[in-house]
């Protein structure tokens, strides 16, 4: 697989096969990989952890609990502000491709928009079963720029992981309660928690992993000047 069989193969799932776990050597290889991503004069900022096994098991009792009793107001326990639909207002474009998502998943899967969001909140709360969650953290000092290595890691891990055959989920649900993240995995308070990708393999039999994100072309974002 090249690089850009890598690209088009990687897909998002939303449901994995907790017994199909990932061998720590593994981890560590994607990690080193992904290590490898550009960053600000090669400041190279990005702090990994990388949960499973007991601790894992330990966390998605924990978010089952939090979960039971809703999703957390505003975010408020996030480290980094999740964006509420006012965020992308000024941006109809994102808006629409949003509203189109939900749209293609509800359509592929044959569910009711109640009966997916349901499955969503159950898949948060275990963690989607994956056998490993990748916690990406910044230092709360870092920029804006800082952002954009992170997301150029974590791509970079997500390809590598395609690659062997692994599969993926960027995802804000591990960062929901940054609290508990913070004592379970020991991230110093100075860190902040990101964002979560899931990993392992997918139950690729699964309703949640049926739908593909439709995609823009070209001609609706490009601009060429010369």
């Amino acid at each position: 697989m090249n690089t850009i069989e890598a690209i088009y193969a990687r897909k998002s799932m939303r449901a994995f096969v907790p017994e199909k776990t990932v061998d720590e050597a593994v981890l560590r290889e994607l990690v080193e990989i992904a290590g490898r991503a550009p960053s600000w004069s090669s400041s190279q900022p990005w702090e990994v952890y990388v949960v499973t096994g007991k601790k894992l098991a330990a966390l998605k009792s924990l978010w089952r609990k939090e979960m039971a009793a809703g999703m957390p107001a505003n975010f408020n326990r996030s480290d980094i502000p999740g964006p509420g639909y006012d965020d992308w207002k000024e941006t109809p474009k994102c808006v629409q491709n949003m509203v189109r998502w939900k749209e293609n998943r509800v359509e592929v899967t044959g569910l009711s928009n109640d009966e997916h969001g349901q499955l969503i909140g159950q898949g948060i709360a275990n963690f989607f079963d994956a056998p490993a969650c990748v916690y990406l953290c910044l230092h709360k000092s870092l920029s804006y720029y800082s952002y954009y290595d992170l997301g150029a890691f974590g791509q970079t891990f997500m390809l590598a992981a395609t690659e062997k055959g692994l599969h993926t989920l960027p995802a804000y649900g591990p960062a929901l309660f940054a609290d508990i993240a913070h004592k379970e995995i020991g991230i110093p308070a100075d860190l902040s928690i990101v964002l979560g990708i899931y990993i392992g393999r997918a139950d690729l039999d699964h309703i949640m992993n049926k739908p593909n994100a439709e995609h823009m072309t070209p001609d609706q974002y490009l601009t060429i000047v010369s």
